[in-house]
């Protein structure tokens, strides 16, 4: 199953790359690209030198990032790591607007890519401390470093197996902590585990995939630490690679009193889980993950073949059929594929179009008579007041010469100076009102209610997969409900309406 759906909203990866594009911007990567017969790019999973180049290939491209990824060592998922990254954001901005500015994070464990540190510095401009065991992965995370120039941003430092992270820490603060711990208690684990083989080859060094006692004992000394270190440090932040870890490690930390929030990392086929504990107020409860659901299975209609001649019966006529019958509800059809077998639509509606068509009929054609006739009577009604507001732009325009006489040359008398004041002060204060008003507007001033101008873009009513395809011997017509404010009924009616409407225009053929 793809889990991309469920990936981070602000993901840029929930949309795969397009292999094609990549090979072009990056001579690199083309040489690992190969094209089928239908002209689509595929990559070699399981060859790490590809996945290493694809990797450093989308860093380059979109972070700037110049990555050398050693052979044999662990190549970082950018999906993945992106999740975590933009998760400890949201978690950030639960924080008071104080800790927004100057961010700074611990990499527990930061690999020879030293891929966090990177593009949390190049992405949101956060600083770390990057700490690493490994003397190889120490020195090659020091390069990655020093030639992406962001030596002001990331220091790494080497530590050994047994020292504290208070020790690492210090009397230093910071912002959360981020680890990405060993899956397995030990290399044969992986023999053991029942989980399918990986479709793609990370590789990775054994003690960055297996470490003694298992993920869940590696992170329990990161909390058993935490209890000292709960006013430097804000966040405490963990990835784990066992959905039968996070209930433990959860555990653990409501044992040293901390507040925990958990979420779960959905990329491709591969899931990760994410848990995040304080001793601060935060409301963690306002960073909830959005719940994966099980798929709902589509509805089918097989079309019944006796309902159409012979030379009817077939996908592509079918097909133009059921998209004419959407396009008279005013539906919006996006199509995703299109073979002789087979098409698909991603379908929407913003209304209720399908139910009651007669009686929305009659009621349109009420209302376009009733249009006409209230224009009639408005055309009317402006055509009398230009009559009368010509009478009185004139006799008003005989008054104001008469008054200007007045004034220039003492001809007419028709007021006394002092009413004369009084209106010209009473004209100037109705046209400043005006001014004020405009400039409200203008300006977006607050005590101006602009709720009245605003159009929102209406939320949709109902969207559907649509799908016409052949089997051995019927077409089989099938929806797949993705969302909607109306449920799934919504569709379920748009289907019992494409049934009616498609038996009834093959009994007119």
């Amino acid at each position: 199953m793809n889990l991309n759906v469920y990936m981070h909203p602000r993901n840029p990866y929930k949309v795969p790359p397009d292999f094609k594009e990549l090979a072009l911007a990056c001579e690199e990567f083309r040489k690992f690209v190969k094209m089928t017969v239908s002209g689509k790019a595929t990559l070699d999973f399981k060859d790490q030198e590809a996945v290493a180049c694809l990797t450093s290939s989308l860093l380059f491209r979109d972070f700037q990032l110049r990555v050398h990824l050693p052979p044999g060592r662990l190549i970082p998922t950018l999906p993945l790591r992106l999740n975590y990254l933009l998760w400890i954001e949201d978690l950030i901005s639960l924080l008071p607007v104080e800790y927004h500015e100057n961010v700074c994070g611990v990499d527990i464990g930061t690999g020879a890519s030293c891929i966090y540190p990177l593009i949390g510095s190049k992405k949101f401009g956060w600083k770390f401390l990057a700490t690493e065991i490994d003397a190889e992965n120490f020195e090659y995370a020091r390069k990655q470093v020093q030639d992406n120039y962001l030596e002001d941003y990331i220091k790494v430092i080497k530590v050994n197996g047994v020292e504290s992270l208070r020790n690492i820490v210090g009397n230093q603060s910071f912002t959360f902590t981020m680890c990405n711990p060993p899956f397995y208690a030990e290399d044969n684990e992986k023999q053991k585990n029942n989980r399918p083989s990986p479709r793609h080859d990370y590789g990775g060094q054994e003690m960055e995939v297996a470490v003694e006692g298992g993920e869940v004992s590696f992170v329990k000394k990161i909390v058993e630490e935490s209890k000292f270190l709960r006013d430097q440090i804000l966040i405490f932040t963990t990835m784990l690679g066992h959905k039968v870890s996070v209930k433990p490690v959860k555990r653990l930390c409501e044992a040293a009193g901390a507040s925990v929030c958990t979420t779960e990392f959905c990329q491709g086929r591969t899931m990760r889980w994410g848990v995040a504990w304080t001793f601060r107020q935060i409301p963690f409860e306002k960073c909830l993950a959005v719940k994966r659901e099980k798929p709902k299975p589509p509805m089918t209609w097989v079309v019944p073949q006796i309902r159409f001649k012979e030379k009817a019966y077939t996908v592509k006529n079918i097909d133009a059929a059921t998209v004419n019958i959407l396009d008279s509800l005013k539906m919006m059809i996006e199509p995703i594929r299109s073979t002789k077998y087979s098409t698909m639509y991603i379908v929407k509606a913003n209304e209720n179009t399908w139910v009651h068509q007669r009686r929305r009929r009659r009621e349109e054609k009420r209302q376009k008579i009733g249009q006409q006739i209230e224009i009639s009577k408005q055309v009317s009604v402006e055509a009398n007041n230009y009559c009368e507001e010509t009478d009185t732009i004139k006799v008003s325009a005989e008054s104001n010469i008469c008054e200007v006489m007045d004034t220039e040359t003492g001809f007419c008398d028709s007021s006394s100076p002092a009413e004369s004041s009084n209106f010209q002060r009473k004209r100037y204060l109705e046209l400043e009102t005006v001014d004020e008003l405009d400039s409200k507007r203008i300006k977006g001033d607050d005590s101006f209610n602009y709720s009245d101008e605003l159009e929102l873009e209406p939320t949709h009513l109902v969207q559907f997969k649509l799908s016409v395809q052949k089997t051995r011997c019927d077409i089989v017509l099938s929806v797949t409900w993705i969302d909607g404010t109306g449920g799934i009924d919504a569709m379920n009616q748009v289907l019992v309406y494409l049934k009616r409407e498609l038996t009834k225009n093959s009994n007119k053929q």
